[in-house]
C-alpha cells in the first residue's frame, strides 16, 4: 500500500499565529495558495498583504508569484514606521523570492520567531527598540 504523503501544517500554522499575534499584526504571505488554507484555519482577522502585490480573486494565480528587491520597500515602509509587528507564512515559496524578503526582514527588524512546520515557514518579527524611539540604530 502506498503512503501518503503528510498534508502541510496549515491547522499548526494558524493556532500558533492565533496564540501569539496581536491585533494590530500583519501577515505577508508570498504566494497567493497560502491566502486559501490561512483563510480556513485563522480565526483571527489579521490584516494581511501579498507580495508582491495583493492578491484577489480576480487576479489570483495570474498574479506573478515571485519577489524583486523593488517589491520590499514600498509595500513594508508604512509598517516599518507605524511600528507594526510583521508576520511571513511561507510556503511553496522556495527559490521564488523567499530569501529576499526574510533578509529584509532581519535587515529592517527584529526577528522575534522562526518556526518550520511540515511545508511552511512561519516567522515574525518586531520594530527595533531604536525605531520606535526615533533614535539612531
Amino acid at each position: 500500500a502506498a503512503v501518503a504523503e503528510p498534508k502541510e501544517s496549515w491547522r499548526a500554522v494558524a493556532a500558533r499565529i492565533n496564540l501569539l499575534a496581536r491585533d494590530d499584526d500583519v501577515i505577508y504571505l508570498l504566494h497567493y495558495a497560502s491566502a486559501l488554507p490561512l483563510d480556513r484555519y485563522l480565526a483571527r482577522p489579521l490584516e494581511r498583504r501579498g507580495l508582491p502585490a495583493d492578491f484577489t480573486w480576480a487576479r489570483g494565480f495570474a498574479t506573478r508569484y515571485w519577489l524583486e528587491p523593488a517589491d520590499l520597500d514600498a509595500p513594508l515602509a508604512a509598517d516599518r514606521a507605524s511600528g507594526r509587528r510583521v508576520w511571513a507564512v511561507l510556503s511553496h515559496a522556495d527559490g521564488r523570492g523567499d530569501s529576499l524578503l526574510l533578509e529584509y526582514l532581519d535587515r529592517h527588524y527584529r526577528r522575534v520567531l522562526r518556526e518550520d512546520f511540515y511545508g511552511v515557514r512561519l516567522g515574525l518579527w518586531e520594530p527595533h527598540q531604536a525605531a520606535l524611539t526615533g533614535a539612531a540604530p
